[in-house]
């Protein structure tokens, strides 16, 4: 029966799947991936490719930068903090084959700059993820001035745009498949007393759809994801946040950096574009009906799990 069974999903992929993937690939005048997966069994799923990481020095973008370096990745790091640059090339196992570049990515200025040393280094990118942002300041809407909102929307929306459309033109002539991928925030939805950050978040949804639909057809793929709060374990506080349902912890970025992987990964990822995956510890399914914290009485596992192995760390309470 397990015979049978498989030669009719071998006939089946060679009869109908393979014909229309090539003249998919025809129109699209992209090199094929290779969905093999010998080359993955080793966790390099990066292997041979260049990734982009703007905001590498902290947070998502630094721990991001080691992942990809793990999986065989070649860094191209930017932040515009350069001895915080210079700390994470220390991090790197070979830095010195990786790339660090100062930018600024409010300023259309510094992005230009920035894409004239990739170009003059001859850096074919394969993947862009965009970490750098403003950070989330508390303020009425009253207080806010055109500057504020001219910054935000410059540093998460105008700037990753821009980088974006030098990267996916240069993807498109070199007819490589490609893969785009921006740090949102649950607040792209949901409040939080920010008005002008979370109007930025909100207004890249439309963002990546639009680019999602129009990049499709050279192989290049779009997506996001949106956080809750993101804290490293030593972080003042991030033990405890009575707001996450899961764990009441802030989110290592660790965490979020392997969802980038799976993102950026072609042989992962191939076919998923034009999508928000949210990693909130389930912050986003409050509503005013449900309790903030379990009934009394109720085991509530502490977290979080180790970023290395995905075990239960510390106890119950």
């Amino acid at each position: 029966m397990r015979r049978l069974i498989r030669g009719l999903f071998s006939r089946l992929t060679r009869r109908y799947w393979a014909p229309r993937l090539r003249r998919l690939l025809s129109r699209t005048n992209v090199t094929p991936v290779d969905l093999s997966t010998s080359q993955y069994l080793s966790s390099n799923a990066l292997r041979g490719k260049t990734v982009l990481i703007t905001g590498a020095a902290s947070g998502i973008g630094k721990n991001l930068a080691l992942a990809a370096e793990r999986e065989g990745a070649l860094v191209c790091y930017v932040d515009r903090d350069p001895e915080a640059l210079r700390a994470l090339e220390g991090l790197l196992q070979k830095g010195s084959e990786h790339r660090g570049y100062i930018c600024d990515v409010e300023k259309t200025t510094s992005i230009e700059a920035l894409w004239e040393s990739l170009q003059r280094d001859n850096v074919k990118v394969d993947a862009l993820v965009h970490c750098a942002g403003t950070r989330a300041t508390k303020i009425h809407f009253l207080d806010t001035t055109p500057q504020l909102w001219d910054a935000a929307f410059a540093a998460n929306v105008l700037g990753p745009v821009f980088l974006t459309q030098l990267v996916t033109r240069s993807m498109k002539e070199g007819g490589r498949l490609g893969a785009v991928l921006f740090i949102s925030s649950v607040h792209r939805e949901i409040t939080g007393g920010w008005p002008q950050y979370s109007s930025t978040k909100a207004a890249l949804d439309m963002v990546i759809k639009e680019l999602a639909l129009d990049l499709a057809c050279y192989g290049i793929r779009v997506n996001a994801i949106a956080p809750g709060w993101t804290a490293e374990p030593n972080e003042p506080g991030a033990d405890y946040f009575e707001h996450a349902p899961l764990g009441e912890c802030a989110i290592p970025p660790s965490f979020i950096s392997k969802a980038c992987i799976f993102l950026i990964s072609n042989y992962q990822s191939a076919y998923t574009t034009g999508a928000c995956l949210t990693i909130d510890a389930g912050v986003s399914l409050r509503s005013y009906r449900t309790p903030a914290r379990p009934p009394e009485g109720d085991v509530h596992t502490r977290w979080p799990l180790s970023s290395d192995s995905g075990q239960q760390q510390g106890s119950k309470r």
